[in-house]
């Protein structure tokens, strides 16, 4: 597990499109997961918005949902940074699909119909990890709100 985990923030994603599409997913799971115990609790609209996310938007079927999900907190447990994270996210995806995954991040901080202080500070700080403007991140928000 621990290995696996290393794999996912340090090294290489594999070039199999299938594994690689699914380790992203993960790793994006667990910088949402970042913004999820940003505030210092973990509530269950939150994980509600996250599994709904997950099925919904990352398409991931019921027999990997759990695994995921364990797979995002345990990531989110161990890294130090989330420059790792976003690094992996960077190489591989598009303007377009990190600012959908930072409408996924506003989505989990209004879940519990407050945007702590901490939940933001982290959104804004993957934000421009991620190379997002500030056009982009406002856009983020104003679609979050609507979804």
């Amino acid at each position: 597990m621990i290995s696996t985990l290393k794999n996912l923030i340090y090294g290489d994603i594999s070039k199999n499109s299938d594994k690689q599409d699914l380790q992203l997913d993960t790793v994006a799971a667990a910088l949402i997961f970042e913004v999820i115990r940003a505030d210092g609790k973990i509530d269950d609209s939150e994980m509600q918005s996250l599994t709904d996310i997950l099925k919904h938007d990352f398409e991931i079927n019921k027999d990997e949902l759990d695994s995921m999900l364990n797979e995002a907190k345990e990531t989110s447990n161990q890294t130090t940074s989330v420059q790792h994270l976003t690094s992996k996210i960077n190489q591989h995806w598009s303007n377009e699909e990190r600012q959908n995954l930072l409408v996924h991040l506003w989505r989990i901080a209004m879940a519990d119909d407050h945007i702590d202080t901490h939940e933001r500070h982290i959104i804004r700080r993957i934000a421009n990890l991620l190379y997002l403007t500030e056009s982009q991140i406002y856009s983020a928000k104003e679609l979050a709100k609507q979804i």
